[in-house]
């Protein structure tokens, strides 16, 4: 075949917008920006949200800005909005068909946007996409763990249709720094719950109650652990630290209040995602309630908590046998002291 012939033939591509959240990323951004234009397909668009920042990075990305003209969007936020609401910002504004997520600290390995690209234009309809990463310390070695297996996400090719809902309100393998997805998906995302660090988790659940997710199994990304980054993934090694924290974090009202806003975004939807699904979302957000109102003295709490087991909502929501120790044995640790009443 002629040279001029496969050009004309070759598929027509979307285009790829990278939504960066930033804030005080100077230490970092600068190799995330190479390893972006590195890409062996560069991104269209790099839409960079700062959220306030009190540092000199923008020095460093207006040496990009001007290195790649027309590719990179700066937009600083006059008040600090947090990393949901940045997000959120960043994606609002990027016009590209194809949406990926960028933390401002990790390094995207070369073939990133093609895989996940071509992963979602495989599809017939609107979808997203998500690879593995693996974890390394602040000066990049890696170490021995993926995020996948941080996860205990195995079986990847039984994650499909309705199972991806099931799976991911219990811990979702998709994370933001791993995911694309289809630019039509924004109406249904946005906005996202007014909650601290939900955007992924948001962006996991709303796609997965459709079975919209599609799977690169293979690690694309070096995510970075350090001392300033938000979600320290490293320390979730430990299943006594992340029970620890959990409770410390008040996590069970914060998912109470994420799969309430689930539930309410799903029924208004024009799409119809399955009563199953809603009927599974709206469990998710009782079983939190049920843990998030458990009283901290133990004998007050100890039926509530068999009547949870022996309904089967500690194995149906959460981890089983360990969410029955988190709750019977750490919270008179970390809730606080109840009123005494006069």
């Amino acid at each position: 075949m002629k040279p001029d012939v496969a050009a004309k033939n070759a598929p027509a591509h979307g285009r790829c917008s990278v939504a960066l959240a930033l804030c005080n990323g100077e230490r970092f951004i600068g190799e995330l920006l190479e390893s972006l234009f590195r890409q062996t397909v560069p991104p269209d668009e790099i839409v960079i949200t700062d959220d306030d920042s009190s540092d000199a990075g923008y020095r460093i990305i207006s040496d990009f800005i001007a290195a790649h003209p027309g590719v990179i969007r700066y937009e600083r936020n006059l008040a600090r909005l947090g990393v949901t609401k940045n997000f959120e910002k960043a994606i609002s504004l990027a016009n590209g068909d194809i949406i990926f997520l960028a933390d401002q600290d990790d390094i995207w390995l070369p073939d990133k946007i093609a895989r996940l690209r071509d992963k979602i234009e495989a599809e017939s309809a609107p979808c997203g996409a998500f690879c593995d990463s693996i974890l390394t310390d602040a000066q990049l070695t890696p170490l021995p763990f993926t995020h996948w297996e941080l996860r205990k996400f195995s079986e990847p090719e039984a994650f499909c249709g309705k199972e991806q809902f099931f799976r991911c309100c219990v811990t979702a393998p998709m994370a933001g720094h791993n995911i694309a997805f289809s630019s039509e998906w924004k109406s249904a995302l946005l906005p996202f719950p007014d909650l601290a660090d939900a955007h992924d988790n948001w962006i996991g659940l709303v796609l997965s109650a459709f079975g919209a997710w599609r799977i690169v199994p293979d690690i694309l990304t070096l995510y970075r652990q350090h001392d300033q980054n938000r979600s320290g993934m490293a320390k979730w090694r430990n299943d006594y630290a992340r029970a620890c924290m959990a409770l410390r974090e008040n996590r069970d009202e914060w998912n109470y209040r994420l799969y309430q806003t689930l539930v309410d975004r799903l029924q208004k939807l024009p799409q119809n995602c399955g009563d199953d699904v809603l009927l599974f979302g709206a469990g998710r957000r009782d079983y939190s309630l049920s843990r998030k109102n458990l009283s901290r003295f133990f004998l007050k709490r100890f039926f509530p908590v068999m009547r949870l087991w022996f309904r089967g909502d500690y194995t149906r929501y959460g981890h089983g046998w360990p969410n029955v120790f988190q709750d019977l044995f750490l919270r008179s640790v970390f809730l606080p002291q109840e009123p005494r009443r006069e």
